[in-house]
């Protein structure tokens, strides 16, 4: 789960039930073996059990949830960086994106162009002069996950290079 709000689907067998407290859940309504929660206790894999009794027997299903850090861009760039002299633009920033979140520069047109460290702080190098879009990418996802998973892109920054 991208973020800190999960929908739960507990496997009922028809009886009154609920899920039981996990420090830092906040359900939507802990009594709906279909509710949402938002969990605030941090990051990581968290079990989450829906009980049941007939006043005979106990059920319990237990769901598990992999929290990650959504992510998000933001460029940190000079609002008056949009034209440079030459081909080297030394001035790339974004905010830190912190522990366990990659980054990424692309530009637009990509061809001809070069980031030297794919770091929030980063020097950019073109081949041709002219105008290029550039982004910065932050993802946090495990591998069997699509790259748009848990993801968030920067709106286009223009740069002229002159």
């Amino acid at each position: 789960m991208c973020g800190k709000y999960a929908c739960l689907n507990g496997v009922t067998a028809g009886f009154s039930g609920s899920w039981l407290p996990v420090p830092g859940a906040n359900y939507d309504d802990a009594s709906i073996d279909t509710t949402c929660v938002l969990y605030t206790a941090g990051y990581g894999s968290v079990e989450f059990i829906w009980q049941e009794s007939n006043d005979e027997c106990t059920s319990k299903d237990t769901v598990e949830v992999t929290f990650w850090r959504e992510p998000t861009a933001e460029l940190a760039i000079d609002p008056e960086d949009t034209a440079v002299c030459g081909k080297i633009f030394y001035d790339l920033r974004a905010d830190n994106p912190g522990s366990g979140v990659n980054g990424n520069w692309i530009a637009n047109p990509p061809n001809g162009v070069t980031f030297y460290q794919q770091n929030f702080t980063d020097t950019m190098e073109v081949s041709e002069y002219g105008y290029y879009d550039i982004q910065w990418v932050e993802s946090n996802h495990p591998a069997s996950e699509p790259p748009e998973f848990c993801a968030d892109t920067t709106d286009p920054w223009t740069i002229h290079f002159i």
